[in-house]
């Protein structure tokens, strides 16, 4: 039986480094615990294992990099801010937005951990209420009846992959799981059909895209407790399409049922929902 360890082994060493926070290391700004004798040679442990048994390292260690890298120089900067983060959390919104790695919400809206309450699949989709128990329902109801979050966003992007398959059907053919997905989106694909026949391209997909958004939006409304919260006055509704090329983002107002590049003019006179 060999005694090598295997490539999660070696990755359970690198994430838990032999010393209790507080005890110096990697709770310093600058620990650089990955640059010591002992860290260099997990990292190579890590290297051999994964090309062993995967053929590629890059990926992964790039990830423990990283970590190693928020765990020396960056967590004992923000202290303060996890120790509140360990008792409670009062997140600003439910941001609901694509699995997509291009989308980075966080980054986008420059917020710290504990401020936005982040739900993600494929298409930012909200199943109507009853049609599918599952995970984005449940993230709902516990944003809205135990966090009592003000704000929710439905939040598409350029370029989506679910928008091209609504439009093209025949490319998740084979796809079964994410084929049946894609039909939360019914009501998108019907108003493109019937509404936007002469569009084509790439403002064909973009429109996809904002009308996708408004039909998760009204999607949100059947969920008792978002409609209880909308009722009481308590929870706002807001719709964005985040442009990646251009790090633009379009807002829907509710008012002239529009979506307006989203600026600082742009905000006195945008009407939400609630």
């Amino acid at each position: 039986m060999s005694m090598e360890p295997s490539a999660t082994e070696g990755l359970m060493v690198l994430v838990h480094p032999p010393w209790a926070p507080g005890e110096g290391g990697t709770d310093r700004p600058g620990g650089g615990w990955a640059k010591t004798a002992e860290g260099v040679d997990m990292l190579e442990r890590l290297r051999q294992n994964l090309r062993k048994d995967h053929g590629s390292t890059e990926a992964m260690e790039k990830l423990v990099k990283g970590f190693l890298k928020f765990r020396g120089e960056v967590f004992g900067k923000k202290r303060d801010l996890f120790t509140r983060l360990s008792q409670k959390q009062e997140p600003r919104a439910l941001f609901i937005t694509c699995s997509d790695s291009r989308v980075d919400p966080t980054l986008m809206t420059q917020t710290e951990p504990g401020e936005l309450f982040i739900l993600r699949n494929a298409g930012n989709m909200v199943p109507p209420y009853g049609s599918m128990q599952g995970g984005s329902t449940a993230t709902i109801e516990f944003a809205m009846a135990i966090l009592k979050v003000p704000h929710i966003i439905v939040c598409g992007h350029t370029d989506c992959g679910v928008m091209k398959a609504l439009l093209q059907p025949e490319d998740v053919h084979d796809l079964p799981a994410l084929k049946e997905w894609v039909g939360q989106a019914e009501t998108t694909r019907r108003l493109m059909r019937e509404h936007y026949i002469d569009l084509e391209g790439n403002d064909r997909l973009v429109k996809t895209t904002q009308e996708n958004v408004r039909a998760q939006l009204d999607h949100l409304r059947t969920h008792p407790s978002v409609a209880l919260q909308l009722r009481k006055g308590t929870v706002d509704l807001h719709g964005w399409v985040y442009s990646i090329p251009t790090g633009d983002i379009w807002v829907y107002d509710f008012e002239s049922e529009q979506f307006t590049p989203l600026l600082d003019e742009t905000l006195p006179r945008l009407k939400v929902a609630s």
